[in-house]
């Protein structure tokens, strides 16, 4: 927990690269580690604007299947919104409303995608 708790130290200081070498150590440590997965994400789709890894590092949370699993689907979703996978962020959000009938964001995002 500690190199988690480092990365987010980093991440707030926006020292992003040495956030996600701190993400990855706790990883390293704990391959179940679901918020450093969820956290590295969120560097590789926000900052980096890497959808790629981004949509890497949120699968790896999915397979975890977290607390916050409805939160890990939508940022999939997203990702996969952005590499033009259209079909499988529609799929994931759905996911995500089955677990959080009430998760806005993928409402929302989802309402957005069925009229186009």
């Amino acid at each position: 927990i500690g190199h988690y708790m480092l990365g987010r130290i980093y991440a707030d200081e926006k020292d992003y690269d040495r956030a996600v070498l701190s993400y990855k150590n706790a990883i390293g440590l704990d391959p179940n580690f679901s918020r450093a997965y969820f956290n590295l994400g969120y560097i590789y789709y926000v900052i980096k604007k890497d959808y790629v890894k981004a949509q890497e590092m949120y699968q790896h949370t999915v397979r975890i299947s977290p607390d916050f699993l409805d939160d890990a689907l939508y940022m999939l979703a997203l990702s996969q919104k952005r590499l033009g996978k259209k079909q499988e962020c529609i799929r994931n959000l759905e996911k995500s409303l089955d677990i959080n009938p009430d998760n806005r964001q993928a409402k929302t995002t989802l309402a957005r995608l069925k009229k186009m």
